[in-house]
C-alpha cells in the first residue's frame, strides 16, 4: 500500500439542508462523525499524516464552529493528525471567533480555516476586522490559513488572491482546490501561483477537486520553472472529494534535488512526492512469485479453453 499525506480533509456530519431552493438533503454521505471513524479511514487508506478541518457548508454558523472541538480531539489523540479551526470572516461571528481563536494555541492546531461561501468578501468592510484578526493570529502562532477557492463570486481566485497579496509576506496561505475550477486553474497555474512564489509570498495549493488536465499541467510547469515543488500538496477534501486508496504519480518528475520536508510546516510535509515523485514500486519476491503464478495459471486456462473449443468444433467432446 502506498503511504500518503492528506493536507486537507474534514470531520463531522452536516445537518440536512435545502441547497439552492431544493428539499433538505445530506450530500456528505461519507462524512465521519467520530474520531474513531476518522482513524479507521486513515488506517484503511494508509494515510500517514492528515490535516483535519471541521466540516462546513450550511448557512448556520454554529454548525462549523461546534465541530472545532471534534477536530481538536482528533489532533490530540493521534500524532498522525493535526487540525485546523473554523473561523469566519464575518463581523456577526466575532464572538464565535473569540472562542475559536482561544483554542489556536492548543497542542495539535496547525491551521485556521475560513471561506466566503457562507457570506462576506475580501474587500467587504464588514469582514475587515475579522480578517485582520484571523491573519494576525496565524502569523503570531505560525499557523497556516486555509481559504476555499471556487470560480466566480467572493471565492474566485481573483478575490481570494488579494489575501495573498495582503498577507502572504507574513502568513502562510493555502489556496485549496488549485484556484477553483477551469478559470481558477488557468489563472493560478498559468502564472499567478509561480509569480507569488518568486516574489517570496508564502502561498500553497492542493489538487483536490482539480479538473483532469490541471495536475499534469501543474507538474510540467513546476518542472519547467524549477520552483513550486514544495508548495503543491496532495489532499482528498473528504467527504467532498474522493479519498485515494493509492496515490499514483503523474508522468513528470522534478529534476532538482528534493526539498527537505522537515523544513515545511507539519501539515504540509510530503507534498509533491505524493503527486509526482513517488518511487517506482519494487515488488517483493513473494509478489513476483504470485504474479508469475497468476500469469502461468492464466496461460494454462487459455490453453484448456482452446482445446475444448477445438474438440467441440471437430465433434470430439465426451458423451
Amino acid at each position: 500500500m502506498t503511504r500518503s499525506h492528506d493536507a486537507h480533509r474534514h470531520i463531522g456530519r452536516l445537518p440536512a439542508y435545502g441547497f439552492y431552493g431544493g428539499p433538505p438533503v445530506n450530500p456528505d454521505t461519507t462524512a465521519r462523525e467520530s474520531v474513531g471513524q476518522l482513524f479507521a479511514d486513515l488506517d484503511r487508506e494508509g494515510t500517514e499524516r492528515a490535516l483535519v478541518l471541521p466540516n462546513y457548508g450550511v448557512p448556520d454558523p454554529d454548525v462549523a464552529f461546534a465541530l472545532n472541538h471534534l477536530a481538536l480531539e482528533a489532533a490530540q489523540k493521534d500524532d498522525r493528525v493535526r487540525c485546523g479551526l473554523w473561523v469566519s470572516p464575518k463581523a456577526s461571528d466575532a464572538a464565535r471567533n473569540d472562542a475559536a481563536l482561544a483554542l489556536a494555541g492548543e497542542e495539535g492546531v496547525a491551521a485556521l480555516k475560513t471561506s466566503f461561501l457562507l457570506g462576506g468578501g475580501v474587500d467587504d468592510p464588514d469582514c475587515a476586522a475579522e480578517l485582520e484578526r484571523i491573519f494576525s493570529t496565524a502569523a503570531a502562532l505560525d499557523l497556516v490559513v486555509h481559504v476555499h477557492t471556487s470560480p466566480g463570486a467572493a471565492s474566485d481566485v481573483d478575490q481570494v488572491g488579494r489575501l495573498v497579496e495582503r498577507y502572504g509576506a507574513t502568513t502562510r496561505i493555502h489556496l485549496v482546490h488549485l484556484g477553483g475550477g477551469m478559470s481558477g486553474h488557468l489563472k493560478l497555474v498559468g502564472g499567478r501561483f509561480f509569480d507569488w512564489i518568486e516574489r517570496g509570498l508564502k502561498v500553497y495549493t492542493d489538487t483536490s477537486w482539480a479538473i483532469g488536465f490541471a495536475p499534469t499541467w501543474l507538474c510540467r510547469e513546476v518542472q519547467r520553472r524549477g520552483i513550486g515543488h514544495d508548495r503543491v500538496l496532495f489532499a482528498t477534501d473528504s467527504p467532498w472529494g474522493r479519498p485515494r486508496r493509492r496515490a499514483r504519480p503523474a508522468r513528470c518528475r522534478h529534476r532538482r534535488p528534493r526539498a527537505d520536508v522537515r523544513a515545511l510546516p507539519r501539515e504540509l510535509r510530503g507534498p509533491l512526492r505524493n503527486l509526482t515523485s513517488l518511487p517506482p514500486h519494487q515488488p517483493t519476491a513473494a509478489h513476483r512469485g504470485a504474479r508469475h503464478d497468476h500469469h502461468r495459471d492464466h496461460h494454462h486456462a487459455h490453453r484448456r479453453r482452446d482445446r475444448r473449443a477445438d474438440q467441440g468444433e471437430h465433434g470430439e467432446v465426451d458423451g
